[in-house]
């Protein structure tokens, strides 16, 4: 009966030490992963152009003030902030990581919990703005901003800060130059979710329903 107590007794404490090696592993190791303080550059105190090894080219990033707060509302409402700080952590993901589904899918949990323990859900929601691939070949939403509209985001009114932040969703397939319809349909849902969470009004939210989609266009070029 002794020798049954010991063996299940070392058991559970072989089960608390993998558990706990595994938990440091997860929480703390970081040496295998992306440097995550790297995405400070992204939450920038004045406008700038960068460069990431997992982008495929330049974008421009701005203060969170110059995104202006209507487009920040209309994608808050659209990406919750969990989603924001994951599609962050994919961000950084790129290259062979990829092929290794498993660990991939871990590696993604880790490093979203290190972007979720370094920066609060302003900066996120930031670095977010600037990193996210919204449709068309462009990344961040002042490039986006500008490649549709010809205009920077906080300059942008409610029908298009809506569509911007519709079509993140699903990129390409919503693309307003090649599914019009589809992306009239996703930025009435957006605006309608805006009005529901009070931060529109019945008479705001009517008068950007009644907006054209308005892209530029030099966009299909």
């Amino acid at each position: 009966m002794k020798l049954l107590v010991t063996i299940v007794f070392a058991g559970l404490v072989l089960v608390v030490l993998v558990t706990a090696v595994m938990l440091g592993w997860f929480y703390f190791y970081t040496r295998d992963l992306p440097d995550v303080a790297h995405l400070a550059q992204f939450a920038p105190s004045a406008p700038t152009v960068l460069t990431d090894a997992c982008l495929t080219g330049p974008v421009t990033v701005l203060p969170a003030a110059q995104m202006g707060k209507t487009l920040r509302n209309a994608i808050d409402v659209v990406e919750p902030r969990r989603a924001q700080s994951l599609i962050v952590a994919r961000s950084l993901l790129c290259g062979p990581r990829i092929l290794r589904a498993l660990s991939y899918g871990l590696d993604q949990l880790r490093v979203d919990h290190q972007i979720r323990a370094g920066f609060s859900w302003d900066r996120i929601l930031t670095i977010y703005m600037n990193r996210v691939y919204v449709s068309d070949g462009k990344f961040g939403v002042e490039d986006a901003s500008h490649h549709f509209f010809g205009k920077d985001p906080v300059n942008l009114s409610v029908a298009e800060a809506a569509l911007l932040a519709g079509i993140i969703r699903v990129g390409d397939g919503l693309s307003p130059l090649e599914q019009p319809d589809r992306a009239l349909h996703r930025r009435t849902q957006v605006i309608e979710a805006m009005r529901a969470k009070g931060l529109l009004t019945a008479a705001e939210a009517a008068t950007a329903q009644a907006e054209p989609l308005g892209v530029l266009p030099a966009a299909s070029k």
